[in-house]
């Protein structure tokens, strides 16, 4: 009957496989056209002329080895500064025997690993900027391994104690599964980072090129034989990591069953990660007030009730994710449905250049529909990587799976308030936009000008400054929410050798 119930895993497995099977093939018959042009009026149209494979041969002859060197440096310099330092704090953290703490500490970890990328973009500017001019060039590498490292520190850090909370497993097991999601996407074009140190041009990877070449000079054919390329390798690249990921979180003893104590040593665990996600809040907080100059943006007031509306709409979304998966999963020990599940939502986390164009030609591009394109948090790598550990985790009891899936509902609504490239692509209406992309816009009409004064603002820079404490203040509502109430679903209990294993979880009175 178990290894019935272990088959549902199936279920979501085959629907995430014909999602991305439909997008691969959309995409794949794109590579294939020209389909670009100007009207008569000087608009853009699309066009559907048949060049078979001549966008494969100019990429692989001209800038796929570039392009798709430049993005295997990056994510390689990713892992190799992120993965360690998780990987240390998560177990120097995890020998702590004190769980309120480890949770504390957990929530901390959560909400800096989930903050807005526009907020670790003005960070590395800030850093890049601080350099000689002479050094900024090679600086980028400096800002780009600020933006990217920094939350993949801090998502290992909160893997590995979120595991050892639910399983009493290393911290280890955690940190490496967190950490080896960059390996599945290595040189998958992901354009969310496309602009994370603004010299995406002078450092074209593989997501710069699907940037260029899809949303600026809108060769779409080109970028996406690019997006093709890019998936196809990161799908041979990320077979090894995938089944390694899939051993890391392979429960394998079935007798060791987790005991929930009747206490309510859970809520206490819920409440210690709230304070810890406030701590790491107010913090952030306080760097974005303290000593700046800040104003008030105009349509503030509509972009902040986009994003509401769209934390919403992707918090749903993740919420009915999660539980299906989670229950899916209650019963399966399979390390190659792990693995393939990893794979799956890694290939759903690129940019669509068929979803942009679809939404181009119904003239769409301007109306809520985009608006609501949020809800591809559910590709988002912060996303993937918080799916997994829930997974690896197991939560047990019908009240902990809700409770965890809860939590990753608020966590996605997070990272979709943060998230400023979907709404910005699928729509250019001020009315239509959400606070990330119009810290964004902002940001690109009042940058930094090299050779400033020291302390002299640029005009404008107030409202941008304004406008990202407004975000922070969304983004963290939403994160101290669901660091609760994850941490509610994962704690309050621990692992015990049981002599008969029955159901997944037994209810007994424990004394300290």
């Amino acid at each position: 009957m178990k290894n019935k119930r272990g088959a549902l895993i199936l279920i979501p497995l085959i629907i995430l496989l014909a999602i991305w099977q439909g997008v691969f093939i959309r995409e794949g018959i794109m590579s294939l056209t020209e389909n670009y042009g100007l009207s008569p009026g000087g608009d853009m149209y699309i066009t559907w002329n048949h060049i078979t494979l001549q966008h494969y041969k100019e990429l692989l002859e001209k800038n796929f080895g570039l392009c798709g060197g430049n993005s295997l440096i990056q994510t390689l310099l990713n892992v190799a500064l992120g993965l360690p330092l998780g990987l240390v704090i998560a177990l120097l953290l995890g020998l702590i025997r004190h769980r309120p703490t480890k949770a504390l500490f957990a929530g901390m970890f959560l909400v800096l690993a989930l903050l807005p990328e526009s907020y670790w973009w003005l960070q590395s500017q800030n850093v890049l900027y601080r350099l000689p001019i002479d050094a900024r060039a090679s600086g980028y590498w400096v800002s780009y391994a600020i933006g990217k490292s920094i939350p993949l520190i801090s998502l290992c850090a909160f893997g590995g104690l979120a595991l050892n909370l639910a399983e009493f497993k290393k911290g280890a097991v955690g940190a490496l599964l967190v950490g080896l999601i960059p390996l599945l996407t290595a040189l998958l074009p992901d354009m969310r980072f496309a602009e994370i140190t603004g010299n995406v041009f002078s450092n074209p990877s593989l997501t710069g090129h699907l940037y260029q070449r899809g949303v600026i000079r809108f060769s779409t054919g080109d970028a996406a034989a690019a997006a093709v390329l890019g998936k196809m390798g990161s799908l041979l690249m990320g077979l090894l990591p995938a089944f390694l990921m899939g051993v890391l979180a392979r429960r394998k003893d079935a007798a060791l069953l987790k005991v929930k104590k009747n206490d309510k040593s859970w809520a206490t665990e819920g409440f210690f990660a709230l304070l810890g996600a406030l701590v790491a809040g107010l913090h952030v907080m306080a760097a974005a007030l303290i000593g700046k100059q800040l104003a008030i943006p105009e349509g503030i007031g509509t972009a902040l009730l986009n994003t509401l509306l769209t934390g919403l709409l992707s918090g749903i979304f993740a919420f009915g994710m999660c539980t299906g998966v989670l229950f899916f999963t209650r019963y399966s020990r399979s390390r190659l449905a792990f693995g393939a599940i990893a794979l799956c939502l890694a290939m759903l986390g690129v940019f669509s250049i068929s979803g942009y164009l679809l939404i181009r030609k119904e003239g769409l591009l301007n109306t809520a529909i985009p608006v609501a394109s949020a809800f591809c948090v559910l590709g988002h790598p912060a996303f993937i990587a918080l799916l997994l550990v829930l997974i690896a985790a197991r939560p047990t009891a019908p009240r902990q799976v809700m409770l965890t899936a809860a939590g990753g509902g608020m966590l996605a609504a997070m990272i979709s308030a943060g998230d400023h490239f979907a709404p910005r692509i699928f729509t250019s209406s001020m009315n239509r936009m959400p606070l990330a992309a119009l810290v964004r816009q902002l940001r690109d009409r009042y940058s930094y000008i090299p050779g400033l004064p020291e302390g002299e603002i640029i005009p404008g820079v107030a409202n941008m400054n304004g406008a990202m404490a407004v975000l922070l203040a969304v983004c963290l509502f939403f994160g101290l929410l669901g660091a609760m109430l994850l941490f509610w679903g994962l704690g309050g209990g621990r692992m015990q050798r049981m002599d008969l294993p029955g159901a997944p979880l037994q209810q007994e009175s424990l004394r300290s």
